[in-house]
């Protein structure tokens, strides 16, 4: 098999993916709730969340380039992990919709399942193909 991409070991870049994450999740909350509760964001809260998961993707994609797989690469890394950012968000919130409105599973326990598989693919494609060794130009 071949060794992940990157900066470290794949236990160091899985550590550091999660922290990404967990950051990512900070701001992405702070600017929604700055957001929402300015109060004057035409589209109230769901162009809010628009903005705010726009600046997490950047965050993200800033963070897990530079810190987390050492990549280099310009906006062709940038399009590959928008693209995956954005499949995942489609893929998520279907598998959540047939789970907790098809079949009736309790929301929570749901969204952690996907949110665990959805961690698991956003980091294993950000190693192989978004922030491989031969980084897109």
């Amino acid at each position: 098999m071949t060794p992940l991409a990157g900066s470290g070991s794949g236990g160091t870049r899985l550590l550091r993916f999660l922290t990404v994450g967990a950051t990512n999740a900070a701001v992405s909350l702070g600017v929604f709730l700055g957001l929402v509760a300015w109060g004057g964001m035409p589209g109230g809260a769901a162009a809010a969340q628009v903005v705010a998961w726009s600046v997490g993707v950047a965050w993200s994609w800033s963070w897990n380039r530079r810190w987390t797989f050492a990549a280099r690469g310009g906006r062709g890394t940038l399009r590959a992990f928008a693209a995956l950012q954005a499949g995942l968000a489609g893929a998520t919130a279907a598998a959540l919709g047939l789970l907790v409105d098809g079949l009736g599973a309790p929301p929570a326990p749901a969204w952690l399942m996907v949110a665990v598989l959805a961690t698991a693919t956003n980091f294993v494609l950000s190693d192989r193909w978004v922030f491989r060794r031969d980084a897109r130009a």
